[in-house]
């Protein structure tokens, strides 16, 4: 069992911000007995012999009533026996043939159809998904395996290089832990085909009133001020099921998760807004936005005070403290309140989550100077920012660090 104490190895399989830093999830995932399981491109367990040559070296042995690991005649509980993989379970659960109260028994075992899983690149990132991934590079037709705790990897018998320092027992050992082989690999976020799941946007919706509640309808005001009810009604046609929704009961409640939309405990008030099984991509997804126009500032009357300046960015989910702001083409300067710009305003008030930013004018004469500077005497009012999301990234993929999907064909 992983402890406080390890740490991930060179950078290659790991990333080289993780490199020699603490592991993920310690306390719940499990990490190799043998040091040099890990090279910098493939997970080889069986590097120094196999499993029993792996404990013996370690000072470990094998009780043989209970199947339990022991070290100096004492059983424990935090070191556990590898594992022969011999396909994918399509759902987390665990002993629920035995713990569970409904009847229910385990899913099948997937051993000869094809997988699609989340790709990331290293073994940290994939490791912050506590679900089903593939890390590493892939290319088509390469054999892959399990890593220490379910996630897929290249198996180092689809590297020539790699094979060519093995021995027979190694190879054979290998051999042994090989589920599939990749049929494709996917390079994109946004896969080919989600335009099916687009329909109309909220802001046409509105416009009719078999799509709108009333009180949006007479408002107009933003979705997310919305708490009363939803910008649409639940009983027209809608936004499809992603398939696998509907196949699991993961709660062992034999709920048909179908009611009130999306979960059975859930009035219609609460019910989630969304397409199922497509999300807006905020956890993996952030793009650059630059010199965005939000406005412009006019000189004031001589004999008159100058009023706050109010602003907005356009976009919603922006990422934190990356608001930058820039008056008549001056240096950008970083939105937070308090912060002065030009030398001549103020940040009174910025708020990141609806966007709004107020200006207050702290020197009339540096402020005069900025806007009289400006053609026709109008200054103009600029944003930079970095916006979360990408539209139609599939749920399953939604992870930081995440770069496309591998699937691959189970063959056990």
């Amino acid at each position: 069992m992983r402890t406080a104490a390890d740490v991930y190895g060179a950078a290659g399989i790991v990333s080289g911000k993780a490199s020699g830093k603490p592991m993920m999830n310690a306390d719940v995932d499990w990490t190799p007995v043998d040091a040099a399981a890990y090279t910098a491109d493939h997970y080889k367990p069986f590097t120094n012999g196999g499993a029993k040559a792996i404990a013996t070296a370690a000072g470990l042995d094998k009780d043989k009533t209970s199947g339990l690991l022991t070290k100096a005649g004492k059983k424990l509980m935090d070191h556990r026996n590898g594992n022969v993989p011999i396909g994918i379970l399509m759902r987390n659960e665990y002993t629920r043939d035995e713990n569970a109260w409904n009847g229910m028994t385990p899913g099948a075992i997937k051993t000869d159809v094809m997988v699609e899983l989340p790709h990331f690149l290293f073994k940290d990132e994939a490791e912050q998904n506590p679900w089903g991934s593939a890390y590493g590079t892939f290319l088509p037709g390469d054999f892959v395996k399990s890593d220490e705790n379910g996630r897929i990897v290249k198996s180092p018998l689809s590297d020539e290089t790699a094979l060519a320092t093995m021995q027979a027992p190694e190879i054979e050992l290998e051999r042994q832990q090989i589920i599939g082989q990749v049929h494709e690999v996917n390079p994109n976020l946004v896969p080919e085909g989600s335009t099916k799941w687009m329909k109309w946007a909220i802001e046409d919706q509105e416009q009719l009133a078999q799509y709108a509640e009333d009180g949006y309808g007479r408002t107009y005001r933003r979705g997310e001020d919305l708490v009363d009810g939803s910008a649409y009604f639940r009983g027209i046609e809608n936004y499809e099921f992603n398939s696998l929704y509907s196949d699991h009961d993961l709660n062992m409640t034999a709920s048909n998760n179908k009611l009130d939309v999306y979960d059975s405990r859930m009035g219609a008030r609460y019910e989630y807004i969304g397409i199922p099984g497509l999300t807006d991509g905020r956890n993996v997804a952030t793009t650059a936005i630059k010199d965005v126009k939000v406005g412009v500032m006019h000189l004031a009357a001589p004999t008159q005070e100058y009023l706050d300046f109010n602003y907005q960015i356009p976009e919603r989910f922006i990422e934190q403290g990356s608001v930058q702001i820039s008056i008549n083409n001056s240096a950008y300067t970083p939105v937070v309140k308090g912060a002065v710009i030009a030398n001549a305003f103020e940040v009174v008030y910025f708020n990141e989550v609806n966007g709004l930013i107020r200006l207050r004018v702290i020197d009339r004469v540096q402020a005069d100077a900025i806007i009289k500077a400006a053609p026709k005497e109008e200054a103009e009012v600029k944003v930079s920012y970095s916006r979360q999301g990408l539209a139609g990234v599939p749920t399953f993929m939604d992870w930081a660090g995440c770069v496309g999907s591998v699937k691959v064909l189970l063959q056990k």
